[in-house]
Formats: structure tokens, C-alpha cells, sequence
């Protein structure tokens, strides 16, 4: 093979690649309310865990390897939030999403003065961040219900 038959190769496969990507991320949705919950203490704050309920329109599985996010009040990020291991999304299916998250109590009192000094008191609790799958990365923000 010729250079110019490589390249138009390779050309084609990274068009083919994104509109992959483009088509599993307009097949996922969120199919309920993220809820928080309170696992318990751990050192110097508090562990939650958050899960999402994520729908998926196609028949193929989506194995999701991570999950870049925060968990946000108003503008202040009140923790990072990650998933422990990959999740599969069942195809024409729903399959909860459980990420873990923790509350640094040496910080929460700085945190609750900056949201004073904003005016930012009554904000809801959002799920912000990027589900990573393959290269494809899909965004994700939503309000979150604290049980």
C-alpha cells in the first residue's frame, strides 16, 4: 500500500470512530433522579454515594470505564466524585450508575462562609462531570436528590 491509501484509511477510521461516539452518546439518558447517600464517617469528613440511573435506546451494551465529576452546590464543588470500577449499560435497558463521593470536614466551614459572602445559600445539589467511554466523552449535570 501507498502512503495516500494509508492516510485515506486512517482518515476514514477517525470519522467512523467519532460518529461512533456521537450515536452511543445520543443513546444514553438519565432515566430517574440522582440521589445521594450517606455511607458513613471516614477520616476527617463523610462518604456518600451517589447513584444515577442512566437508560441506554440501543441494543448494544455501553461498558463505562470512568466517570470524571463533582458533586456542586451552586458554584462551590463540595466533593470530587468517581466510580470504584467499569459499569456496563445494559442495552435497551437501565442500569444504575453508583459513583462514590466524600465531604472534607476541614474545609466545610470555609465552604459554607464563601457561599454566604455569594449569596448562594439556596442552591440545589448537582451531579456535574463527563462519562468516559472509549474516546468518547459524554457530559453530564444534574440536580441530585439527598435521601
Amino acid at each position: 500500500m501507498n502512503w495516500q491509501t494509508l492516510a485515506l484509511i486512517g482518515v476514514g477510521a477517525y470519522f467512523l470512530l467519532q460518529r461512533g461516539g456521537t450515536y452511543i452518546a445520543e443513546k444514553l439518558y438519565l432515566a430517574g433522579s440522582p440521589q445521594v447517600r450517606v455511607t458513613g464517617p471516614r477520616p476527617f469528613g463523610l462518604g456518600l454515594e451517589i447513584i444515577f440511573p442512566i437508560g441506554n435506546n440501543s441494543g448494544v451494551p455501553i461498558p463505562v470505564g470512568q466517570f470524571d465529576g463533582a458533586l456542586m452546590y451552586g458554584n462551590l464543588k463540595v466533593s470530587d466524585v468517581w466510580i470504584r470500577q467499569p459499569v456496563t449499560i445494559r442495552g435497551n435497558g437501565v442500569t444504575n450508575l453508583v459513583t462514590q463521593a466524600g465531604i472534607d470536614f476541614q474545609s466545610l466551614p470555609g465552604d459554607i462562609g464563601q457561599l454566604f459572602q455569594a449569596g448562594q445559600l439556596l442552591n440545589q445539589l448537582r451531579l456535574v462531570g463527563r462519562i468516559k467511554y472509549n474516546n468518547t466523552s459524554i457530559p453530564v449535570d444534574y440536580t441530585v436528590r439527598v435521601l
